[in-house]
């Protein structure tokens, strides 16, 4: 923070501030965005002081966003150097599950801020309503890259129609998705969207649940016609009948290498088969990674699964030659005395029935908090 102090002059400050209490009130701040919110008050840094200590990468939350937009406006040193050098923009609510709403913005103040930022982050967003998301997205003019996460907005017409959807707001260049993981009926409106354009982006990662009825057979259509760009695909597994008929989208993922379900029911006789069956669904031969997510509430239905028919695929099966790690999350065990062995137990348990992958260090265990 020397370096940052040598260049301060305190005849560029605003009245009543003195070199030392601005020093004093940026120590006392512990996250780079706030920090970026007091230095913007400093009128004599250089453009390189922001430089230095903040980098091409920004992460603010959509609050601190706006106050970054607001005072650079009247810095004319902090907007030539977040317009220059920042390239990765990150707006994280930091809100876990909730969806914070993002605060009033002018298209052309993020323009003109953000003109070199090439990729945007977003997470935990409310955006009250879907044109003006995409009215965010498309006022980076240098943008490549967007990764969606936990966004929200209130549907104003209806996503699931037969009839075209004329869009307001299209990015003008070519771009990808590096992540989609929002709920069912706002990731359809998103890939409508982005079907709109000259050229389907591709989407290299997605989280998505998987339905039955309409949105299943939806989701599916989706998932081919983005066969060929997702690598990364986590699938929240609730409904048997998804599985059985194919709504997994798995059948169209010829170059996926990561595979993760989670939570599939596996309690009752006429799931135990589900791991299996959702296995002999892929057709991708470039698979390296699985994960399995699974809500166990006591050890003894762990046993009940078929972990020898899921060994003979993933060992014999040619599709898996490339598999690196298979891992096995476990949660949901119920707090009673069970709790005390249920770790250690199932550990066991699962390194019995996947010896080969634990002799061949490819087996990964891990516990998760119970619900």
């Amino acid at each position: 923070m020397g370096h940052a102090a040598s260049h301060l002059e305190s005849n560029d400050l605003e009245p009543n501030y003195l070199p030392f209490e601005i020093l004093d009130l940026i120590f006392s701040y512990a996250d780079r965005a706030t920090l970026l919110s007091c230095l913007l008050l400093c009128h004599g840094l250089r453009p390189s002081v922001y430089k230095n200590i903040f980098g091409p990468h920004l992460v603010v939350t959509p609050a601190q966003l706006l106050r970054v937009i607001t005072l650079s406006c009247t810095n004319r040193a902090a907007r030539r150097a977040i317009s220059y050098y920042t390239k990765i923009l990150t707006v994280d609510s930091k809100a876990g599950c909730a969806k914070v709403p993002l605060p009033s913005w002018d298209a052309e103040q993020l323009k003109d801020l953000f003109g070199n930022v090439g990729v945007v982050e977003l997470i935990g967003i409310d955006f009250g309503t879907f044109p003006l998301f995409t009215q965010f997205i498309c006022a980076f003019p240098a943008l490549h890259s967007i990764s969606l996460s936990d966004l929200a907005w209130v549907r104003t017409d209806d996503p699931y129609g037969a009839g075209a959807i004329r869009y307001e707001h299209l990015v003008e260049r070519s771009f990808t998705v590096s992540r989609l993981n929002i709920d069912t009926r706002n990731f359809i409106e998103v890939v409508r969207w982005l079907r709109a354009h000259k050229c389907l982006p591709s989407i290299t990662a997605v989280h998505s649940h998987v339905q039955t009825g309409f949105h299943g057979h939806l989701f599916l259509k989706i998932m081919q016609d983005l066969s060929d760009t997702v690598q990364k695909l986590k699938l929240d597994v609730t409904f048997v009948g998804a599985v059985h008929n194919n709504l997994t989208g798995l059948v169209s993922c010829r170059n996926l290498r990561r595979l993760h379900i989670i939570n599939p029911i596996v309690e009752q006789a006429r799931t135990q088969r589900m791991l299996t069956t959702i296995l002999n669904q892929i057709v991708s031969t470039q698979i390296e990674t699985i994960t399995f997510t699974l809500l166990i509430q006591r050890k003894k239905k762990l046993r009940h699964l078929e972990w020898k028919a899921i060994a003979d695929i993933l060992r014999r099966d040619v599709r898996f030659s490339r598999l690196k790690v298979i891992r096995i999350k476990l949660t949901g065990w119920q707090d009673s005395d069970e709790c005390i062995t249920f770790q250690p137990d199932a550990s066991q348990i699962l390194r019995s029935e996947l010896a080969y992958f634990e002799k061949n260090q490819m087996l990964v265990i891990k516990f998760l908090h119970p619900y």
